[in-house]
Parts: C-alpha cells; structure tokens; sequence
C-alpha cells in the first residue's frame, strides 16, 4: 500500500516569506499590518457607500483584502505548521 506524501500549502512561499519579514523587522511589521487594516476597512466602508452597479465590485475587493490581512496577521503560526509538516 501506498502512502501520499501530506499536501503542499498553495500558499506556503508566500506565507513563509511573511513569516521570515515579520521575525525580521517586528515594529515594522506590526506597523505594516496597522496601515494594511486601515486600507481593509477603507475599502469595506466603500461597500457600504457603494452605487448598485459597484457594490459587487467593491465587495469583492474588500473581501480579498481581508483574507489577505488574515494571512499576513497568522503568517508566524502558519509557517509554524508548514516547516513541521515537511
């Protein structure tokens, strides 16, 4: 019987990246991050300000933002998980 080895993370160079710049340079990584939350909730503020013919637009811009600053503000622990799971 064989065995699969475990699944590459689609995001693992990336996540790893982050994780090595925010171990680097902590205060300006936590500074990074601050500017990047106020750039997410921009942008869901202009959801809610959105014409109807945006809004999908505008809503799919903040989501992508927002999954973006939940990778970046977990980098650390994610990374923990990858180089344990080679």
């Amino acid at each position: 019987m064989t065995t699969n080895p475990p699944k590459a993370h689609p995001d693992a160079q990336f996540i790893l990246s982050a994780a090595a710049l925010s171990s680097a340079a902590p205060h300006e990584w936590a500074a990074f991050l601050a500017s990047f939350d106020a750039l997410v909730s921009r942008r869901c503020e202009d959801v809610v300000r959105s014409p109807a013919d945006t809004i999908f637009i505008n809503q799919g811009r903040a989501q992508a933002l927002q999954h973006l600053a939940d990778t970046l503000r977990t980098c650390r622990a994610a990374a923990e998980k990858i180089t344990r799971g080679r």
